[in-house]
Order: C-alpha cells, then structure tokens, then sequence
C-alpha cells in the first residue's frame, strides 16, 4: 500500500565536476538550440530548449574534456540515446542508429565554426563496443546548417 508522507533529509557531501555553462550555452547559441541529430528545436514558454551533451563524458572514468570539440547541441531524447549507446556518430558524421530505424542514414547537423573533434566520436563508439576506435581525429561535420531561429511555439522536425 502507497502511504503519502514528508520523506527524510539527511546531510551529504558530494563531490562533482562542474561544468562550464559557458561552452555549453556556446554551442547551444551557436546551433539555436537544434537538435544536431534530428534537426528538432522544442520551443517552452520563454524560449527554445537544448541540451549541451558531451560526446566523451567529464566523470571517471571517461575524463572527457569540458571543450566544445567535446559538445553536442542536442534535444532531451536524443541526448539520452546517446548517452546510453542508441545512436553513435562515424567519423564522416554519419549517424549509426543503434536503436531501431536503420534505414534511416542521416548525418549529423554541423556549423562551420563548431569543429567537433572526430576522436571523441570513437571514443564514445569504443565505451559502446559496436565500432572499433578509429585514428582520424579531423573534423567529422559533415552537413552545416545556417543559424536561422524558427517561430516561437513551434517544434520542427526533418530527416536527410
């Protein structure tokens, strides 16, 4: 049975990595807070919202660099699948879909001056263990888009 209550509060020390709102809010800025995988732009009541996703994550054991070659302009729902495996990106920006659609090739939305560098790509496919590490650590933007903002309220949507 379900009971209804104040839950308990204890005192805890936490340590944390704390991360630079600047590089994050940069790519987000840059990208106007567009899904670089599924080209989304979700739009709440004071403005548009994105998430800053790392490609190689800060924490151990993964010690990934808080930079914006690590950072991805991403929506809620596809920076979940790829935290967790569900998509991964080679290093000619195309997108492997882990989790279904594999038809679907798409590749990954890019601006000229947000260079990503392509050896935090395999990284994240190597914690994955579906593709090997590659060498290549150049830029793996493969598509750009220009930095248009979209109406307020709206949600937009495209595949390649």
């Amino acid at each position: 049975m379900y009971t209804s209550g104040v839950g308990r509060r204890s005192e805890q020390t936490v340590q944390r990595i704390v991360r630079s709102t600047v590089v994050s809010r940069w790519v987000k800025d840059l990208h106007a807070d567009t899904c670089q995988a599924c080209d989304a732009c979700l739009y709440i009541p004071g403005g548009s919202y994105s998430e800053g996703a790392h490609i190689v994550l800060l924490g151990r054991p993964h010690n990934g660099p808080d930079s914006v070659e690590n950072v991805l302009c991403l929506c809620p729902a596809c920076h979940v699948l790829f935290d967790k495996g569900g998509f991964l990106i080679q290093d000619d920006g195309y997108i492997i879909n882990i989790s279904g659609n594999e038809g679907i090739r798409t590749k990954l939305q890019c601006h000229s001056a947000h260079e990503i560098d392509s050896a935090m790509f395999a990284y994240h496919r190597g914690i994955h263990s579906i593709y090997p590490l590659a060498d290549d650590s150049s830029s793996s933007c493969a598509t750009t888009r220009s930095n248009s903002k979209r109406e307020p309220g709206s949600i937009s949507v495209s595949t390649q």
